[in-house]
This record gives C-alpha cells, sequence and structure tokens, in this order.
C-alpha cells in the first residue's frame, strides 16, 4: 500500500514539474505582451473607437510641412464600453524588456532589441507616468496610465518603429507618405499579435 502511495506521488512531482518546465518555454517565447487590458491578446481595447492604423489626418499644422495632411503612425488603444474619458486612469504597460529613453511631454519611449533590430515604443497621451528616463524596465510592467493629454478624450496612442531609418525623424512623422511610414513604423496590432519573435517578417525593405 505504501509503494502505491509512493508511486502516485512520484507521478504527481513528475507532472507538476512537467507542468512547470513548459510554462518556463511558453514565458520563454513569448517576447512582448499588449500595453492595456489583457497583456496576452489586448482583449477589450481592439475597436474603431479611436484612430487605427494609417488613418488620414487633415488640416494638421505641421512646422516647415509641405503640406498638412499627415497618417496616423499609431494604434489609438479605447476601452470597450466606454466612451471619451471613462478609461482615463487605466493602466499602461511595457510590451517588452527595454530601457526608457525618453519622456516627452505626456509621452513615454521606450527602446528595445527585437531579432536584432533596435524598436522603440511609444506611449502617448499619458495621465501620468512612474518611469524615469535610463531606467530599466521589464515585459508586463505597469509604467502609467490613460490619460488626455493633448488631446480630447482618453485614450493610448502607441506607436512602434524602428530606430534610425535614413531620412525620417519618428518625432515628427507629419506630412509622410503611407511608404515612408512602412519603412520604420510597424503596424502595433499585428505586431503585437505576432508576438514580437519574427521582426523580419513586419520590416518593408
Amino acid at each position: 500500500m505504501e509503494k502505491g502511495v509512493l508511486k502516485v506521488r512520484i507521478y504527481l512531482v513528475l507532472i507538476v514539474f512537467a507542468l512547470l518546465i513548459n510554462k518556463v518555454l511558453a514565458e520563454e517565447k513569448l517576447t512582448c505582451v499588449f500595453p492595456v487590458g489583457n497583456n496576452s491578446n489586448g482583449e477589450g481595447w481592439i475597436n474603431d473607437h479611436g484612430r487605427g492604423w494609417l488613418a488620414v489626418y487633415e488640416n494638421i499644422k505641421c512646422r516647415n510641412a509641405r503640406h498638412t495632411r499627415m497618417f496616423h503612425p499609431a494604434y489609438d488603444f479605447n476601452k470597450d464600453g466606454t466612451f471619451c474619458n471613462q478609461d482615463i486612469g487605466d493602466p499602461v504597460y511595457a510590451i517588452a524588456h527595454g530601457k526608457v529613453s525618453l519622456i516627452r511631454k505626456s509621452a513615454v519611449f521606450i527602446s528595445h532589441i527585437f531579432d536584432g533590430a533596435h524598436i522603440v515604443s511609444k506611449y502617448a497621451h499619458l495621465q501620468n507616468w512612474f518611469v524615469k528616463r535610463g531606467h530599466f524596465v521589464k515585459m508586463g510592467q505597469k509604467i502609467g496610465s490613460v490619460g488626455n493629454a493633448g488631446t480630447v478624450c482618453a485614450h493610448l496612442h502607441l506607436e512602434i518603429y524602428r530606430r534610425n531609418v535614413a531620412g525620417l525623424n519618428p518625432l515628427s512623422p507629419c506630412w509622410k507618405s503611407k511608404d515612408e511610414i512602412r519603412k520604420a513604423w510597424f503596424n502595433p496590432v499585428l505586431f503585437l499579435k505576432g508576438g514580437c519573435n519574427n521582426i523580419k517578417h513586419f520590416v518593408k525593405k
């Protein structure tokens, strides 16, 4: 009887060990998460409430611009079932491990290395932030909260782009064509849903 109990206990220990190993391997494959809501898939925040990827702005005042049209190099996250400022104060998380490279007005910029490429994530219109320039952050770490700074209704404006792309200034995306934007910026939703594991898949040559 005692031998039978011992075998059962050993079997259960092996099962628990196997589950832990699988969990560790899964976490190693997951290199980025969504910055709001359900970290794994952004559930509850992907909708048509705000401006989507490459939406058109008209009559934008851009310094030294040749014209006043701009394409939205980002995705605006708004919480399902909310109106205007009802999601203000909701937590914002870092999409991946990285280093805070810049804080400008109400935006936090975090530098990452994905698949050997230097990538920056920008979180704008924040109500407040809990990091400083030079801080190292972990994937899923709370870095701030959804706000309406510089806009009318609260939302998270998320940009993900490559650094050091010749002829492009990520801090001034005005008047650029869609093709120009695609050289540096990524569609944030597709990028995050892809797990950030294969950066070359998202880079348009």
